[in-house]
């Protein structure tokens, strides 16, 4: 549902990767300069009993990686995610984001 509620939103006109997991996040962006603007959620899968994220991982892997790979500080970030916990961890990360729970902002493209 998130996912083709993006895609709507930002048009045909954007060029848009999703991606579901961290391996995959980690994947694309090693062979792809940084995005103009990420869109980022927290929970992506498994988390097991003692709430490490499962293969899948998490957005606060995702989050660390954007800092420690490209020195970004979360300026042009959505944190979208509906777990509080988790998406300040990756606020912490990238102070400049913005966290807005999926489903309280809109998004509009600019032509």
């Amino acid at each position: 549902m998130r996912i083709h509620w993006f895609q709507k939103k930002l048009g045909t006109n954007a060029e848009v990767k999703v991606v579901k997991t961290y391996p995959e996040f980690e994947e694309y962006l090693a062979t792809k300069p940084a995005c103009d603007f990420t869109f980022l959620d927290h929970d992506l899968g498994f988390v097991d009993e003692h709430g490490r994220p499962g293969p899948e991982g998490d957005g606060v892997m995702a989050a660390k990686f954007l800092k420690e790979t490209f020195g970004s500080d979360g300026h042009n970030t959505l944190i979208h995610s509906f777990n509080r916990g988790g998406a300040a961890r990756m606020q912490a990360l990238l102070p400049r984001s913005v966290v807005l729970p999926f489903g309280q902002f809109e998004v509009e493209v600019e032509e």
